[in-house]
């Protein structure tokens, strides 16, 4: 199982098996949880799924559920960030 924060391996073992999507709690952005900080990598998943060619939808929380965001945008500002600059 990939660890907690690494959706391109997830993406990746999606679409060697042929599934339709992935679901994960993957933050957009640095958040701090019971693990440590965790660092967001959200552009490079993406790109790897392009690179793959790829068809997998990915299902991501903007808020990550057991974890706080180093600086709290709220969720809006934050879904916006991540519609407008995911793939940075």
């Amino acid at each position: 199982m990939p660890c907690a924060n690494d959706a391109a391996s997830a993406v990746a073992i999606a679409t060697a098996v042929g599934a339709e999507l992935h679901k994960g709690e993957y933050p957009h952005e640095r958040v701090v949880s019971e693990q440590g900080i965790i660092q967001g990598a959200s552009h490079r998943t993406l790109r790897l799924r392009s690179a793959l060619k790829s068809d997998v939808l990915i299902f991501a929380d903007v808020g990550v559920k057991h974890a706080a965001p180093l600086a709290d945008r709220g969720l809006a500002t934050e879904t916006r960030d991540l519609a407008e600059r995911g793939l940075r």
